[in-house]
């Protein structure tokens, strides 16, 4: 189906978008002993990015722009679309943090709390400045800053919870703009 009904475009980006997240995936979950190329290409590659860019920034780019590029197949970029990818961006990035300060160091004090608090905050503005003359994308922004604000209720009890569980609730406030969505097809 996505040889066959993809728009060329859409197709082109979002194989570059696909072989890097494959790249990272397969270096970050891949087995440590052996590997085929493509870890032995992403490895190589990881190292030098990730002594330029931290992580979290690089998995919030790739993120971002997996939701971007399809759109940028079908339309031209503005603003708003710029301004939504940031926030996903951000949002991706503070996930990814967040796990890592879990699953780590517990000792430091953390600062997802506040950075999801100035996140939520931000995409509050952005998606009030964005609901009168494009909806959609006030829905995603919204949508973006009450999962930074479940980021920072799970950051709150962080300390009662067994970190593989912070990491799946983690990702499960990712999948807020769904109950949006399911909201907004009831109505």
């Amino acid at each position: 189906m996505v040889l066959t009904r993809m728009p060329a475009m859409g197709l082109r980006s979002d194989s570059a978008v696909g072989l890097a997240t494959l790249a990272y995936l397969s270096n970050v979950h891949g087995g440590k002993d052996g590997g085929g190329w493509i870890r032995r290409m992403s490895r190589r590659l990881s190292g030098r990015i990730s002594r330029l860019v931290p992580r979290e920034c690089v998995v919030g780019a790739m993120f971002s722009a997996g939701c971007l590029l399809p759109v940028m197949a079908r339309t031209r970029l503005t603003w708003d679309v710029t301004a939504t990818a940031v926030a996903l961006a951000a949002l991706a990035w503070l996930n990814v943090g967040a796990i890592g300060f879990w699953e780590g160091c517990r000792e430091k004090p953390s600062r997802t709390r506040g950075a999801a608090i100035a996140l939520a905050c931000a995409c509050l503005a952005l998606a009030a400045v964005l609901a009168r003359t494009q909806p959609g994308s006030a829905e995603v922004v919204l949508a973006a800053g009450v999962s930074a604000l479940l980021l920072a209720a799970l950051d709150a009890m962080a300390a009662t919870m067994e970190p593989v569980v912070l990491r799946a609730a983690a990702d499960l406030v990712l999948l807020t703009p769904l109950f949006l969505l399911a909201a907004r097809v009831a109505a």
